[in-house]
Parts: C-alpha cells; sequence; structure tokens
C-alpha cells in the first residue's frame, strides 16, 4: 500500500465513540433547562422548566444506575461532598417537621440529586467534561442570541411589559443566567487562545471549537447584557470576570512575579478601584433609584429578621415573616417616608445569601457558606 494514502478511521471505533456520547445525553438535557418553554402548562415558562428538568434528572439517574452495574471505578468523597451531604439531611430534618412537600421542598431534594448525579457521572465518564461545559456554553449562546432578537423585534418577550427577556419570565434572571455563565465563557476565551496560537493541528479542533464558541457568546454577552437593565448582574459580570481573568494570570505566571508587581503600584491600583467602584455605584442607584431603595429596604428588614429568628423560620416561609417584619418596623415608627413609598410584598429577598439565612437559620447558612467556599 502507498505510504502516502491516509488512514481511514474503522466504523468500529466511530460507532463506539457515538455509543460512548450517550450516556452524557440526559445530562445536557438538564444543562438545556433553562431554554424551556412550554405553553401546554400553566405559566409554561416557569413550569415547563420544572417538568422538563424533572424529566431529564429521572434519566440521568436511569444511567448511573446502567453505568453502576456495567462500571467499577470508585469515587473519591471530597470535604465539599460531606458538607453538601450534612446540608441535606439537616434541610431534610426541617422540611420533615412541617406537612407536606411544596415546590421548594421538591426543587430541593431534586438539587441534591442533581448535584450527585453529575459528581458519579463525571467520575465515571472523565471525557464528558468537555462536552458538558460546551451544552453549557450553548445554552448561553442561545440565550444572548433570544434576547437579541427580542431586542430587535424579531421574537416575543415572555413579559408583557420587558422587551428582553430570553426564555425566562423577566430580565431579572435572564440577565443573570447569562452574568454567572460569562465568567467560565472568559476564561476559556483566554484558556484556549493559548492553546491554540500556534500552528494548526488536528488534535486541537476541540479547542478551536470551544474558543469559537465562547468568543462569539461572550460578544453576544456584552451586547445584550446592558440593555436588560438589570444592575445586579452589571456587577456579577465584572467582578466574576476579573476573577476568571485573575485566576488565569495566576496560573500562566509566576505567583512571586505578580506579586512583586502589584505591590509597586498598589497605590495607584486601590486609588483607581476605588474611584472606579464609587463612580460606578453613584451611576447604578440614580439609574433607578427607587429600585435601589426598594432593596435597600428589603435588605434592612432581612437583616433584622435574622437577628429575631437566629434559627430560622422554615423552608418557604420568608415571604410571610417578612410581612410581619416589615409591619412591626413601620409600626415603630422608624420608616422614612421614601422606605414608606418603596415598600411592598416581595416573595424574595433578592439576595441568596440573606434568604438562606432567614429560612434555614444562621448555622445552616455557615454549612452553606463553607460548600461554596
Amino acid at each position: 500500500m502507498d505510504k502516502t494514502t491516509k488512514k481511514t478511521i474503522p466504523l468500529k471505533k466511530i460507532a463506539y465513540s457515538l455509543f460512548t456520547i450517550i450516556p452524557a445525553i440526559p445530562f445536557m438535557m438538564v444543562i438545556f433547562t433553562p431554554l424551556i418553554i412550554n405553553h401546554e402548562y400553566a405559566n409554561g415558562v416557569v413550569s415547563g422548566k420544572y417538568a422538563w428538568f424533572l424529566g431529564s434528572l429521572f434519566l440521568a439517574d436511569i444511567i448511573l444506575l446502567f453505568s453502576g452495574i456495567s462500571k467499577t471505578k470508585t469515587i473519591n468523597v471530597s470535604n465539599t461532598d460531606l458538607l453538601f451531604f450534612t446540608f441535606f439531611i439537616i434541610v431534610a430534618i426541617i422540611m420533615y417537621n412541617k406537612t407536606g412537600f411544596d415546590t421548594k421542598s421538591i426543587l430541593l431534594i431534586s438539587l441534591f440529586n442533581l448535584y450527585f448525579s453529575f459528581r458519579i457521572f463525571l467520575s465515571q465518564y472523565k471525557w464528558s467534561e468537555f462536552v458538558l461545559i460546551l451544552a453549557l456554553l450553548l445554552t448561553a449562546l442561545i440565550e444572548s442570541i433570544w434576547g437579541l432578537s427580542q431586542l430587535y423585534n424579531l421574537s416575543p418577550s415572555q413579559h408583557n411589559i420587558f422587551s428582553i427577556t430570553g426564555s425566562f419570565f423577566n430580565p431579572g434572571p435572564y440577565a443573570g443566567y447569562l452574568a454567572i455563565i460569562s465568567p467560565i465563557l472568559f476564561y476559556y476565551i483566554l484558556h484556549d487562545y493559548q492553546i491554540t496560537n500556534r500552528k494548526p493541528k488536528k488534535r486541537l479542533i476541540p479547542f478551536y471549537i470551544r474558543l469559537s464558541i465562547s468568543l462569539l457568546t461572550f460578544i453576544s454577552i456584552l451586547l445584550i447584557l446592558p440593555a436588560a437593565m438589570s444592575r445586579a448582574s452589571w456587577i456579577a459580570f465584572s467582578i466574576s470576570c476579573s476573577f476568571a481573568g485573575g485566576v488565569f494570570l495566576l496560573h500562566k505566571y509566576r505567583h512571586a512575579d505578580i506579586i512583586n508587581k502589584v505591590r509597586k503600584k498598589r497605590i495607584q491600583i486601590i486609588i483607581i478601584t476605588l474611584v472606579c467602584i464609587i463612580a460606578a455605584g453613584i451611576g447604578m442607584y440614580h439609574l433607578k433609584k427607587d429600585s435601589a431603595d426598594g432593596r435597600t429596604l428589603i435588605w434592612k428588614i432581612s437583616l433584622q429578621t435574622i437577628i429575631q429568628h437566629p434559627w430560622g423560620v422554615g423552608l418557604g416561609n420568608f415571604a410571610g415573616t417578612y410581612d410581619d417584619e416589615q409591619a412591626a418596623y413601620f409600626a415603630s415608627g422608624k420608616g422614612t417616608e421614601q422606605e414608606k413609598y418603596v415598600a411592598g410584598s416581595p416573595e424574595y429577598a433578592f439576595n441568596e445569601y440573606l434568604q438562606v439565612c432567614i429560612e434555614l437559620g444562621i448555622i445552616l447558612f455557615l454549612v452553606f457558606m463553607a460548600i461554596i467556599i
């Protein structure tokens, strides 16, 4: 045979490669949950996502059941696993003392299942990490294009008041979803560019694909995020992307070199940072002043609620407890005229940390923070 003849890939190898992707499909379906809208359900923007999520998670559990029978790989239990398990057990005991299960309780149980399902699956199929991350990046790309099409009236919004919602009910969670994926995109832009910035090779094709998707998605998010008018997402985007860039630099360069450079210019860096933070804070406050005052009041009452209920008020009981605390606050005569003007009856604290602390108590909040750290 001529040496220049290209080797063909055996059909058996192609079939095996396709077969190995099948177990990842239910997990990809779980990742695609934010994109789902089903108008056959009441409030299909929300309930459609719940139904899809639970169904996909059920399929993922079946895949894990069969893979557990066919594979014998051991799983290393981490400190995070132990903390997460402890957190769930205590919360389950709290839920057990209540009569029945509400949507929030079912969702929490499902998230516990989700965490360990992904944990087990990724330990059994190491290659799947790349595929699942790519699926996550694709959801952000679809959402950003969806939002841009709504901005230019090419597709309908999911809300009568707001023009940009993506597949969500309002711009808040939509912008928040894009913001939390942005640092992942930013990191892979830096990481994959460093790898692909050399002579093209076939083995680098996956990195070219991920870099292209990351770059296109990041640019799309930069275009749509300001139009969503979500200050929280702007803050999250700025801080998280700065952190991702810092992590990349620490991996690329020696720690000592970076520390020495920072020390030499620490005064300039501190001054510039403070000026930027103050200017941005003032600008965002005056952008939607009443909304900012409303959030400030919610957080103020929430902190008082934590003091009054250090052991928590129970999962899903934030709204009722908050209303009582707010009524007591205004009855005491402490409320200002602006606070009375912006006061409402919120279902959420608009701050996950405060809400976890109010509903589950200070001790569980510390466990929750330990998981994140």
